[in-house]
């Protein structure tokens, strides 16, 4: 499969690839944890994205210079938008934001730098369920073990970012994947992260209006709605899930991959974003 075609036929196919609304239709009955690891078999996530043709940009290439990755509600959005907006990079350079580990797993195999942020799975998984994109906390927790499990075999070949520090810090962790990747910055720090943030706000309202579940910053809304569903939710199995997914997230930041912003804390406030 060559690194700048998502998949070998894509010249070929004039709009929807072959049996592509069969497909669409296949995953309706699927779970969202079965539909997560339908997208690491190989081919597959190349053939969803082919299909929808302004996201082709978000499978890595041989051309891309940096991916920014993270399972869902993880802070990815505003992760490769912070990507996008500060660092010296052309945006079809800046692949990511696909929510896959075939994706990532993609990247590495064309030596693309990695990024990957990792978020505590309660609060992850809550999101998801906020959001309307799973049916239960369960589905989503299974799906987030599945998804973190899978990048522990690579866990030395990519840098994971901790949503905490994203949230916390983002002028460190700027300024480390800069460090890390060589690429400058696209003005000053204190200047470049809150117009980033700014943006991200500007683009949820454009997108999502009034409807705070679906945004990709945090806010008190989507914070009030997931209290009320952990209540609801929060049983045995979600319990025994947690602690499964817990394990797996402290292997990833204590693997020495973690992104390092060591002790500059954030100009003139310390969380931005909270």
């Amino acid at each position: 499969m060559s690194g700048d075609s998502p998949y070998p036929g894509e010249r070929a196919w004039r709009g929807t690839p072959p049996g592509y609304a069969r497909f669409r239709r296949m995953l309706l009955f699927l779970s969202y944890r079965q539909r997560q690891r339908l997208k690491m078999v190989p081919g597959v996530l190349e053939l969803q994205y082919c299909a929808l043709k302004q996201s082709r940009k978000q499978i890595a290439r041989e051309s891309s210079q940096i991916c920014a990755e993270g399972f869902p509600r993880s802070g990815t959005t505003f992760f490769h938008a912070l990507v996008l907006h500060g660092l010296r990079v052309a945006p079809e350079r800046v692949s990511g934001h696909a929510h896959a580990i075939a994706n990532i797993r993609r990247a590495l195999r064309l030596r693309v730098p990695t990024f990957v942020v990792v978020r505590e799975p309660i609060d992850c998984s809550l999101s998801l369920l906020a959001a309307g994109h799973v049916p239960d906390l369960n589905d989503a927790l299974g799906a987030y073990y599945d998804f973190h499990r899978s990048l522990l075999s690579a866990v030395d070949r990519l840098t994971i970012v901790p949503f905490e520090t994203l949230i916390q810090n983002p002028y460190g962790v700027l300024r480390a994947i800069a460090a890390r990747t060589g690429h400058g910055l696209t003005g000053p720090v204190d200047a470049v992260v809150p117009s980033a943030i700014e943006n991200r706000r500007r683009l949820d309202r454009a997108e999502h209006g009034d409807d705070f579940m679906h945004d990709s910053l945090p806010n008190a809304a989507r914070a009030a709605r997931k209290a009320e569903l952990f209540v609801h939710e929060y049983g045995s199995e979600a319990q025994r899930l947690v602690e499964r997914c817990s394990t797996v997230r402290m292997e990833l930041l204590t693997s020495g991959s973690a992104v390092d912003v060591g002790e500059e804390a954030s100009p003139d406030h310390e969380q931005p974003l909270a």
